[in-house]
């Protein structure tokens, strides 16, 4: 039912901008046509279902479940990105080559848990400041995602 409800009022929404946008001439005469049809038609869809499947319930409800998989995979292309986004920002900042993995949170892959940071080259930095550099990398990521940060 929310979603036949919000459905309407996104419909008659769009014939409202159109409605507004549209040209006074023929063209516009059409667009708000197609619109007059298509908050027809989501008016009708629920009724016209009904009597096409013979359903008992005219708005049944169903419980919305988790994908498992979905979660999985937006997570697993999280991390991708964050790790893609820290390899930059070092070689931008500390102009080092490093490889960075992020574990994001399987409840919310917008949310990185733990960091991971492997230094490969540290470019003209002598190697006295190599020790230094590793510091600052886990001071600036700490602050930056707040999480547990391991640089090596």
């Amino acid at each position: 039912m929310k979603a036949y409800v919000l459905s309407i009022a996104g419909v008659v929404l769009l014939s409202a901008v159109v409605t507004i946008v549209s040209p006074g001439g023929g063209t516009g005469k059409f667009l708000r046509g197609i619109v007059k049809l298509a908050c027809v038609a989501v008016l009708v869809a629920p009724f016209a279902r009904f009597f096409a499947v013979g359903e008992t319930e005219l708005f049944r409800s169903t419980a919305a479940e988790e994908d498992g998989a979905y979660f999985l995979r937006c997570s697993s292309f999280a991390e991708e990105w964050e790790a893609e986004k820290i390899e930059a920002y070092l070689s931008e900042r500390f102009s080092v080559v490093a490889e960075a993995e992020a574990e994001c949170s399987e409840q919310s892959p917008f949310f990185v848990k733990r960091l991971v940071v492997r230094v490969k080259d540290f470019g003209i930095n002598p190697s006295g400041e190599h020790i230094n550099i590793i510091r600052e990398i886990e001071s600036a990521l700490r602050g930056a995602y707040g999480c547990e940060v391991e640089v090596s």
